[in-house]
């Protein structure tokens, strides 16, 4: 079940709905391939017209999904909705920012969804950041191998899941 995103914030770390005014930001970060080659569903060449926040009725497409701000501009997004997906630009990696955004996001999406019993994530092998931000938010990797498919590389590719539970949560909060 979705829930529009609130507004979360930590000092200078705020989530928040996307806007239109997000775009250009969007499509720096998405169309450098050192970002779009650990996503699965984003092209590479990443354009604004691979860019859509709203549905016709101008609902938002990923309720759940928030824009990433980081001393008041645009680096990334984030969504959690039973897995927990993102992206940073190059030029946010390595300041916490990515596991900053997340424990605000997993706090609210276990506050507001009492019936999650855990969230997923799935990474790409050979992308130690992203595994080094689930461990630290207490994310355990999951049994069994699979692959992914990466639309940036235009592959299939090994990946890990992992898990995190509202036990183990719940224990760290």
């Amino acid at each position: 079940m979705t829930h529009p995103i609130e507004v979360l914030q930590d000092g200078a770390l705020r989530l928040r709905p996307a806007t239109p005014g997000d775009v250009p930001a969007i499509v720096a970060g998405l169309g450098d391939f050192e970002v779009a080659k650990w996503t699965a569903g984003i092209p590479h060449p990443f354009a604004e017209a691979d860019v859509k926040l709203a549905n016709e009725d101008g609902s938002p497409l990923w309720p759940d999904a928030g824009v990433i701000e980081w001393q008041g501009a645009c680096v990334g997004t984030m969504r959690v909705d039973g897995r927990i997906g993102y992206w940073l630009a190059r030029r946010a990696w390595g300041q916490g920012i990515t596991t900053r955004a997340a424990r605000l996001m997993l706090r609210a999406y276990f506050e507001r969804t009492k019936d999650a019993g855990e969230v997923s994530a799935c990474v790409f092998e050979g992308n130690p950041a992203s595994v080094r931000v689930l461990e630290k938010l207490g994310f355990v990797r999951a049994e069994g191998a699979c692959t992914g498919f990466c639309r940036a590389r235009g592959e299939d590719l090994p990946q890990t899941n992992y898990r995190l539970t509202r036990d183990a949560w719940e224990g760290l909060a």
